[in-house]
């Protein structure tokens, strides 16, 4: 039996470099923790320092017997998971992940952006989430997700302006997200 380690106790916080990548679900996700990304996936820049939320959620059916009706099986019949934050860069990637590449134009002179929201759904994209968790170790979850809702935007001159993005994670081959942990040191 393994002893506990009060230093492998995981925090995760973003990367300095970069934490939430996106690209086009052609581009394969990373199969670890440390392999550079494809060129393909784009940096959002700066999250909320509210950080990442990964959620899950279900329902399972009890199956009974008619003799004293207990309860015998439970067989799950839905399972969702989601990953949420908020991007606080106003920059071309974001804008694209919010709306998509056919609703964003970017000048080429100026890198000025035209964003026509509207409320059609989003193709799924592949997300990489790169974190230090402790000390000595980095890690990433990987997913194929579709964004399902962008939160509010405030306007008040106090918050970010950025919306939170709640994503669902797709399932690929039966696995909705996959963890890669490596320690480094």
């Amino acid at each position: 039996m393994a002893t506990p380690d009060a230093s492998k106790v995981m925090v995760l916080e973003g990367k300095v470099t970069g934490s939430i990548f996106v690209a086009p679900t052609t581009v394969a996700l990373p199969t670890d923790a440390t392999t550079a990304l494809a060129q393909d996936f784009k940096s959002l820049g700066f999250t909320s320092d509210e950080g990442i939320t990964i959620s899950e959620d279900g329902s399972n059916t009890p199956l009974r017997v008619w003799e004293g009706l207990a309860e015998v099986r439970n067989i799950r019949t839905e399972f969702t998971e989601q990953i949420a934050f908020t991007p606080v860069e106003c920059n071309e990637e974001v804008a694209k992940l919010m709306w998509g590449d056919d609703a964003v134009d970017v000048a080429q002179t100026t890198g000025n952006l035209t964003i026509r929201h509207h409320g059609r759904s989003m193709k799924p994209v592949h997300v990489v989430v790169e974190c230090v968790p402790f000390v000595g170790a980095v890690a990433r979850y990987c997913a194929k997700v579709q964004l399902t809702e962008r939160g509010e935007q405030s306007g008040n001159g106090q918050d970010f302006a950025g919306r939170e993005l709640t994503f669902n994670c797709l399932a690929v081959d039966g696995t909705t997200m996959v963890e890669h942990v490596a320690f480094t040191a």
